[in-house]
């Protein structure tokens, strides 16, 4: 969000310190100052169709479906005869479904998907799920996550120069094999198979072997305590660490380690 907000995987309430609403221009349906959070009921899209009739766009895009807010986007978009792009999540790994349930899912998902022009598709799970039901792969884009290279190149050049200081300052040597996790500490990124696979190694390897946390949530006291056990002093846990000062943990790291359990 673009003010400050609790996100309850990270286990945090903070503010993003990069600046989410420069270079492109924007309108809020409302600036409720009493909207503390959203859920599948709120907040709503009933001020939308009036702001679209002021300045109607040549595409819309959406980023959901599931919850009231996204299906009166699609309502009053498609009202208009405004053409939507969908870009999100689904797939059918996330959540396994079974019975009638299954069933009134696809349905509802046929129904809306039948009203998108263009699908943005993440990754391979979720180029399967719009094939199962039967989306024209003509309607696909290749959308995959990305990052603002710009910004990351800039804290290169800020962080690279001080690799060996920084590693100091956390007892790390020159010729420390520094392993770092950057995420959520949560089921799914499963940041604990990162520290049962250092059980693997062999003890010259695990003795000069580093790790980096650079996160925070549910599993953040577990993950804390195996690092702890098999590392010692030579196991890190930074907690929460917002954007513009993540560089400082990937300028002494070596190696990036993503073992989620699952791809998009």
């Amino acid at each position: 969000g673009a003010r400050p907000y609790r996100d309850r995987e990270f286990g945090q309430t903070f503010a993003w310190n990069v600046p989410l609403t420069e270079g492109y221009r924007h309108h809020f349906l409302s600036r409720n100052p009493n909207l503390s959070g959203v859920d599948q009921w709120r907040p709503g899209a009933a001020r939308l169709g009036p702001a679209l009739v002021r300045k109607p766009p040549d595409v819309a895009l959406l980023t959901a479906y599931g919850s009231r807010f996204h299906l009166e986007c699609l309502l009053q978009l498609r009202a208009l005869g405004i053409p939507v792009i969908m870009r999100h999540e689904a797939s059918d790994q996330a959540t396994p479904r079974a019975g009638t349930r299954s069933t009134l899912r696809d349905v509802m998902l046929r129904l809306i998907y039948s009203q998108i022009s263009g699908f943005g598709v993440i990754g391979t799970n979720a180029r399967s799920h719009l094939i199962r039901l039967g989306v024209p792969r003509r309607t696909f884009y290749s959308s995959p996550y990305c990052v603002d290279s710009t910004r990351a190149s800039e804290q290169h050049r800020q962080w690279a120069p001080r690799r060996d200081s920084n590693r100091s300052v956390w007892g790390i040597p020159p010729d420390g094999f520094v392993l770092l996790f950057s995420g959520k500490l949560i089921p799914k990124k499963d940041p604990l198979l990162l520290l049962a696979a250092l059980r693997l190694l062999p003890p010259d390897v695990l003795k000069k072997t580093h790790v980096v946390i650079a996160g925070d949530g549910m599993l953040r006291e577990a993950v804390d305590a195996a690092g702890r056990e098999i590392l010692g002093p030579r196991f890190r846990s930074l907690g929460f660490i917002n954007q513009n000062d993540l560089g400082l943990a990937y300028s002494v790291a070596d190696l990036l380690v993503l073992p989620s359990q699952r791809e998009a």
